[in-house]
């Protein structure tokens, strides 16, 4: 009985110890923000701009401008780097046709501040659409909201109840408390978590047609994360099968990709 004592002590105590750590410290394995900067590609036509949030912090961001684009890609990236790591991203939208607004949360990049609570990325999100529409002057109805992986958090966030004119999720949340409990199934994440991103509740509020992109081999957020947030989404929805790992899937299936977005976008994209 002592020594049954003892570790039921020792294993309360290693418990402890790691729900305090990973409660902590939950920040630092959620976002991987770089302050490495590389300019814009020359050949492109972009503007680099800072935009301002309600609560004082500066956002970097790039502005590329497309001949006769008729549609605006909003693009959120992930948790990791910055938006200099996404210069492949300005080609695509390029290639489609598009106008795109890339930026930086807070913390990011040459964006000012740090990220405190989820909240946070809101109103970063939210002074960049109003950077779209108020400063930009471009209409709700010819935005694209574009969220990648933790992204689309923040842009499923930003889409609600929005007259917009599409939304494309890839390798989506269903919700990070989900996707909490298939990493760390041995702790408690329910009563860790300081952060939700609850995709799946918000979802039904999004009232455009959405192109869900998700990779099976994706080792990062399972295929089966994307696939389920998919079943809950309000029609139209479509749903564009990749190959490839979470950061190899688009170099991987390239072609399919552009295909499956000129099959969704509207006629006017078309090449």
């Amino acid at each position: 009985m002592k020594y049954l004592k003892s570790a039921i002590v020792i294993i309360l105590g290693v418990s402890l110890v790691l729900i305090l750590y990973y409660y902590f410290l939950q920040k630092k394995l959620i976002f991987y923000p770089s302050k490495t900067y590389a300019p814009p590609p020359a050949h492109l036509e972009i503007e680099e701009v800072f935009i301002n949030t309600r609560d004082g912090e500066r956002l970097h961001a790039w502005w590329l401008t497309t001949s006769q684009a008729e549609k605006t890609a909003f693009f959120f990236h992930g948790n990791a780097g910055n938006l200099t790591d996404r210069t492949f991203r300005l080609e695509i939208f390029k290639t489609l046709g598009l106008n795109a607004l890339l930026f930086d949360y807070r913390g990011y990049g040459r964006s000012s501040g740090k990220i405190k609570t989820e909240q946070d990325l809101y109103i970063d999100g939210l002074a960049a659409w109003e950077f779209l529409t108020v400063s930009k002057k471009i209409a709700p109805e010819d935005i694209i909201i574009w969220g990648r992986s933790l992204g689309s958090g923040i842009a499923v966030e930003i889409a609600q109840n929005k007259d917009v004119a599409s939304v494309v999720l890839e390798a989506s949340l269903f919700s990070l408390p989900e996707l909490a409990r298939h990493y760390f199934w041995f702790l408690p994440t329910e009563l860790i978590l300081k952060f939700d991103f609850a995709n799946n509740k918000k979802i039904k509020d999004i009232q455009a047609p959405i192109l869900f992109v998700h990779s099976p081999a994706d080792e990062v957020i399972p295929f089966q994360e994307g696939k389920k947030l998919f079943q809950v989404a309000p029609e139209p929805k479509t749903f564009l099968m990749l190959s490839g790992s979470h950061n190899t899937d688009i170099a991987e299936s390239y072609e399919s990709y552009l295909k499956g977005l000129r099959k969704f976008l509207p006629t006017t994209f078309q090449d």
